[in-house]
């Protein structure tokens, strides 16, 4: 062998044994390290809202290894999904502290948003609760514009005039869809308005003193003109649209003075029932001068007009022997005789208060009402709205005849003043049988 090549086999073998164990000082550490970031990442368990510690210790050590290293862990795509569903479960946790929306939750919904937005797509998809964002979202948007929608209406009203109806009825249905949303969602939102309710409040009362002002010289202006039907009308309606007016009293004062005026025209026409009507409707002036006066006179003419005692107001029963007489106590008494067999024939006669009056009339059976009452109206109203009636129980049945040189016949008494004396006994009645 030649001395050259000796020299240079020579050195190979010492420095090759030197060269390998230098590979392995190297290489051994590097992949004794893969192992124990295996063992972080299998360390990480079942993921939780308290992993982030163990998985970050994970990723430190793993971003802490070359290339080479990182491509020999097996287990890093269990790292990645612990990851990753460790921030789905923590935006899952921001979604779910957002709790009731309200007008504070801006901060909370926002927070929740960007941490949900930070995820990819297909994280985006794992958050169970990602609905529930939204929601909030849509609720919170719709709360604000609400109550903005509530402000912008109420600054519009501006000064209040008799043209403001609309405007201020705008500003009232936007705080009235304001108290919808907030019984759906409990959140507090008229109260947010502040003080701008009480604009809103205090441009209503001016609103309403505008128009129950106008309405008033309105139905002036028809009370002047001698308009009475219509200036009732107007006053009444002014009445019933605002209750709470301090123009009410003089408005009832006004409907008042047009009920005397309605009221004496029908008692000069000779309608005392229209007259005495109006007046009675009129309660609250009973003790008024202009009350009591036209009352006196409506008394006056209905006491010198009513029928005299045994007047006839219809006499189609023939005449005949029997009789039945009437005797009135404390009040006047209309008697009306209808036969059984025929509605056609019909009596009716007055009977003044303690007097008696009667009816001669031909044989068969009668059915026997009467009515009763203070005033006597006329033959459509009799005794008007306070009248009673009554009945016989059991009608009447009537016969005469002749023997010899006498006549026998059947009479009655129907005594309201001396129950010895009466032979009918009597029942309540309608005014409809009476009249019918």
């Amino acid at each position: 062998m030649e001395t050259g090549k000796v020299q240079v086999k020579k050195e190979l073998d010492w420095k090759l044994p030197v060269l390998i164990v230098l590979v392995l000082v190297v290489l051994i550490p590097m992949l004794s390290k893969v192992p124990k970031v295996e063992k972080a990442i299998d360390a990480i368990g079942t993921v939780t809202l308290d992993s982030e510690e163990v998985i970050a210790q994970a990723e430190e050590a793993y971003a802490a290894l070359k290339p080479e290293q990182q491509a020999k862990v097996e287990n890093y795509a269990v790292l990645v999904a612990a990851r990753a569903e460790y921030e789905c479960q923590v935006v899952e946790e921001a979604i779910g502290s957002i709790g009731k929306v309200t007008l504070d939750s801006e901060g909370a919904i926002s927070h929740a948003e960007e941490l949900f937005d930070a995820l990819s797509g297909q994280d985006q998809q794992n958050v169970d609760n990602r609905n529930d964002l939204a929601k909030a979202r849509r609720y919170y948007d719709r709360m604000v514009s609400a109550v903005q929608t509530a402000r912008d209406a109420i600054d519009a009203i501006g000064t209040v005039t008799l043209q403001s109806g609309k405007l201020i009825k705008d500003a009232r249905s936007a705080v009235d869809e304001l108290s919808v949303l907030e019984n759906s969602t409990g959140a507090q939102l008229v109260s947010a308005l502040g003080d701008k309710m009480t604009v809103l409040t205090d441009a209503e009362a001016a609103y309403e003193a505008c128009v129950v002002e106008y309405q008033y010289g309105q139905a002036m202006d028809l009370f002047n003109s001698k308009d009475y039907t219509q200036a009732l009308s107007a006053f009444r309606d002014l009445i019933s649209q605002y209750p709470g007016s301090a123009k009410v009293k003089d408005a009832k004062d006004q409907a008042f003075q047009c009920v005397l005026k309605l009221a004496e025209d029908a008692h000069n026409k000779g309608d005392q029932y229209t007259a005495m009507q109006m007046l009675k409707a009129e309660k609250d002036y009973a003790s008024s001068d202009g009350y009591k006066t036209l009352m006196d006179k409506i008394v006056k003419r209905l006491t010198g007009s009513r029928p005299s005692n045994g007047a006839k107001m219809s006499d189609k029963i023939a005449w005949g022997w029997c009789e039945l007489r009437v005797t009135a106590d404390d009040k006047d008494i209309c008697v009306k005789v209808v036969s059984k067999t025929d509605k056609s024939k019909v009596t009716m006669f007055y009977v003044r208060k303690g007097e008696t009056a009667s009816a001669k009339l031909e044989n068969g059976s009668y059915h026997v009402y009467y009515t009763e009452g203070e005033y006597w109206f006329d033959k459509d109203h009799g005794f008007g709205d306070d009248a009673t009636y009554g009945k016989a129980k059991n009608g009447l049945s009537l016969d005469s005849w002749i023997s010899g040189n006498m006549v026998y016949y059947y009479r009655y008494d129907l005594d309201f003043s001396n129950t010895f004396n009466n032979d009918i006994s009597t029942t309540s009645a309608t005014s409809a049988e009476f009249w019918g």
